[in-house]
C-alpha cells in the first residue's frame, strides 16, 4: 500500500484531525470538479471545507501538496488489488480466474471516474504530479510483470516490464475513454476492455518465445 498522507506537513494524528483533511481534500475534489484548477484556491478550499485558512497550511504546505494527496488517493485502490492478485497468483489461482478477476476487479474501479475526468489533464501540466504519474506507470509496469511471471519462467525480465508496460497502457486507455464516454456507450466500452485485456494475457501465456517484443521507451 501507498501512504496517501506523504505530503502532508503534519499527520493527523486524532480523529479530529483527519476529519479537518478529509474536509479540505473532499472540498478541493468538489471544486475541481465544479469550477476547475483555476478556481482552486487555499482561501476558497477552506471556506468549502468550513475551516481557516490556518487549518489549511499547517497540513498542507501549499496547493500542489493537496493536488499530490488527491492523487495518491486516486491510485490508492489500484494497489489494493495488485497487492492481492499478486498474491493470489503466488498461491495457486489458475491462470484464467487471475485473468478473469484481474479484468473484474478493475471494471469495479471504472465507477470512480472522478480522477480521470479532472485529474488527468492536470498530470500534464503540473511537474510534481507528472513525477508521481510517472512512478505509478513504473510501479504498475513492474507488478503486472510480477503477476505474468507466476504463471511462465524462462522470460527475460526487460521483456516481461516490456509487456507489463504495454498491458498497462491498454488499462490506461480504456480507463479514460470510459470516464469521458457517453453513458449510452460505456457498456461497449467495458465488452472491449475485457476482450482486450484478456485477449493480451493469453497471448502471453501461449506465447512460444519472448523474442521480438517491442521494446517501450
Amino acid at each position: 500500500m501507498i501512504d496517501c498522507f506523504v505530503f502532508l506537513k503534519k499527520q493527523p494524528a486524532q480523529q479530529r484531525s483527519l476529519d479537518s483533511v478529509n474536509r479540505i481534500l473532499d472540498s478541493s475534489r468538489q471544486i475541481l470538479a465544479v469550477a476547475g484548477y483555476e478556481a482552486l484556491s487555499t482561501n476558497r478550499i477552506a471556506q468549502e471545507a468550513g475551516v481557516n485558512v490556518a487549518s489549511v497550511y499547517q497540513y498542507f504546505p501549499d496547493k500542489e501538496a493537496i493536488l499530490c494527496t488527491l492523487y495518491l488517493h486516486w491510485v490508492a485502490p489500484v494497489y489494493a488489488i495488485y497487492d492481492d492478485m499478486l498474491a493470489q497468483a503466488r498461491q495457486g489461482l489458475p491462470f484464467v480466474a487471475m485473468a478473469r478477476q484481474l479484468e473484474s476487479r478493475q471494471s469495479q474501479l471504472y465507477e470512480n471516474t472522478w480522477g480521470y475526468q479532472h485529474m488527468a489533464h492536470l498530470v500534464e501540466m503540473l511537474p510534481a504530479l507528472r513525477q508521481l504519474e510517472n512512478e505509478h506507470v513504473q510501479r504498475s509496469a513492474t507488478y503486472l510483470a510480477d503477476l505474468l511471471s507466476a504463471y511462465r519462467e524462462g522470460w527475460p525480465r526487460a521483456q516481461l516490464l516490456t509487456y507489463g508496460a504495454m498491458l498497462y497502457r491498454v488499462i490506461g486507455t480504456f480507463n479514460t475513454a470510459y470516464a469521458t464516454a457517453k453513458p449510452s456507450e460505456k457498456a461497449l466500452i467495458l465488452r472491449i476492455y475485457r476482450r482486450t485485456l484478456i485477449g493480451m494475457l493469453r497471448i502471453y501465456l501461449n506465447a512460444r518465445t519472448p523474442k521480438g517484443l517491442p521494446q517501450l521507451a
